[in-house]
């Protein structure tokens, strides 16, 4: 397993490599981080090939109306396809935004827990809920499991050969698109890692599906509570501004 983070995870394919242990020993990485393609290839070149990865996303999988919602919008603003990290920053702002909605506040904490606890939720990748379950199940939904393999040199996480999924049965129909969204905003907040020491590179993409999640609420959705549109409050970890 590489469950390095920043720079280890680069280091321990390089030194594994020297020392002969990759790639004839399979090497899983723990999140999807290889699919920054660009990156990975430009520091490991051929020997990066081989690399097994654990994500919850696949091209070939099928996404929800609000999941392919957002891969076609990240698609038409980025030219590229959206990772993991988007799909998360999307669905999370997303689950946020309508649990509010359902509450009818975003100032009392208290009616929007009870509202994701008592809800479920279209997310990117199926319908989420937040059992009271025990111990390190309380509040925990399991997303889909997948492992990919970079088979050959330069890849892109669309090339990448699906080994292993959980599937799912997305909704069959998207209901029609509501009036948008007008009002006071609601505000979701996010800490982002947007400087060193962090993971800068991530943390641009969850912020871009979260970024993406408010566009959808209010222009799908009609909004959050009342109707008001969402919008984005992020500061770096680094730094105590807002951005």
């Amino acid at each position: 397993f590489n469950a390095g983070t920043c720079n280890a995870e680069h280091i321990i394919i390089d030194q594994a490599y020297e020392i002969g242990l990759f790639p004839e020993t399979a090497m899983l990485a723990t999140s999807d981080w290889p699919y920054r393609s660009d990156e990975y290839w430009d520091l490991h070149g051929e020997i990066g090939s081989g690399i097994y990865i654990v994500t919850a996303y696949h091209k070939d999988m099928a996404l929800t109306p609000a999941g392919q919602w957002f891969y076609d919008r990240y698609l038409e603003e980025y030219g590229e396809a959206p990772t993991y990290s988007s799909y998360n920053g999307f669905g999370d702002a997303l689950i946020l935004a309508m649990a509010a909605k359902d509450a009818g506040t975003a100032e009392d904490y208290d009616a929007i827990v009870s509202a994701l606890e008592n809800n479920s939720f279209e997310f990117w990748a199926g319908e989420v809920t937040f059992p009271q379950g025990e111990g390190a199940l309380w509040h925990q939904w399991t997303p889909p499991v997948l492992i990919t393999q970079y088979t050959d040199a330069f890849q892109t996480q669309d090339d990448a050969e699906l080994v292993y999924t959980y599937n799912y049965t997305p909704p069959e129909e998207q209901a029609e698109a509501e009036m948008p969204a007008e009002g006071e905003p609601v505000y979701v907040g996010a800490l982002l890692p947007l400087s060193e020491p962090g993971a800068p590179q991530a943390g641009q993409l969850i912020l871009r599906g979260i970024e993406l999640a408010a566009e959808y609420v209010n222009t799908e959705l009609g909004g959050s509570v009342d109707g008001r549109p969402v919008a984005i409050a992020f500061r770096s970890e680094r730094s105590p501004r807002a951005l």
